[in-house]
């Protein structure tokens, strides 16, 4: 039996707790969890709770070393566009609405399909670039990310699913799920590299950003940004810091070890590159 917090591929979950838990709080989770008979556990926590995290978790837990980054809302957006935003993506900002990039937010799901086929063909270039075969890659999409998966994300959390489509000649050539709620979550996103010159993303996230702030978000977490140099670049143009931290697994057999071996032996066989 498996058991986790949250669900796989379903972002970051862990303990529920006014203020965040605290070390004694997550040890006592853990001790609970490792009385109940399940083969396999795992707990994907907060970013921003990491050091409450490593010190509440017992020696027998596995620690998986993870990256994300978060955007600092405070000051409101004005402080966040003139502080933290680099130069750089001002400019790429102004460019892609001079370039007459448009963008629309909807809140009802009608734009999740626009949505996933930018997904589809963002994991298809992925294929190429790793050398991955096509149909494993879109295999994994289906598993992972299916599209129903959107769909009922946005038809349970309303206006707080935030679906935001940018359009360059009325083609869709970027889109960012954004999750809102006390901080925003920059839950996925993808974008059609023909149109990377229009800086499709640097408007988006630009303007989820804004909206972000003004719905009163504390942090805008963009997300897991595994050991890839480029998309940490990318993320701290906006001024996010990196932040490390761990998931936890509880396991009664060595899973984690034999899946790193397993994954290790299929990507040589494959010839895939990271």
């Amino acid at each position: 039996m498996l058991e986790a917090s949250n669900p796989a591929h379903c972002g970051v979950g862990g303990v529920v707790a006014v203020g965040g838990a605290t070390p004694d709080e997550i040890s006592g989770v853990f001790h609970d969890l490792s009385e109940r008979r399940v083969l396999y556990q795992s707990i994907y926590p907060n970013p921003l709770m990491a050091s409450a995290w490593a010190a509440g978790a017992p020696r027998g837990a596995v620690g998986i070393p993870r990256l994300a980054h978060m955007l600092d809302l405070d000051g409101g957006f004005d402080k966040v566009w003139s502080s933290r935003f680099s130069s750089s993506t001002r400019t790429g900002v102004r460019k892609a609405l001079r370039e007459g990039v448009t963008v629309e937010c909807d809140t009802s799901g009608r734009l999740v399909p626009e949505f996933y086929q930018l997904m589809q063909q963002a994991v298809a270039r992925w294929a190429r670039a790793q050398h991955e075969a096509l149909w494993l890659a879109r295999l994994r999409l289906r598993h992972r990310d299916p599209c129903e998966k959107f769909e009922a994300i946005a038809r349970l959390l309303g206006a707080r699913c935030r679906l935001w489509l940018a359009r360059v000649e009325g083609r869709p050539a970027g889109a960012f799920e954004i999750l809102q709620g006390v901080n925003a979550y920059g839950f996925r996103a993808a974008m059609d590299e023909e149109f990377k010159g229009y800086h499709p993303n640097d408007l988006l996230v630009r303007l989820a950003v804004e909206d972000a702030c003004e719905a009163g978000c504390r942090y805008y977490y963009m997300g897991e940004s595994g050991w890839s140099a480029s998309r940490a670049i990318f993320k701290e143009r906006f001024g996010a810091r990196p932040l490390r931290y761990a998931e936890y697994h509880l396991e009664r057999l060595p899973i984690t070890p034999a899946h790193r071996v397993l994954k290790g032996m299929v990507k040589q066989v494959i010839g895939f590159k990271d």
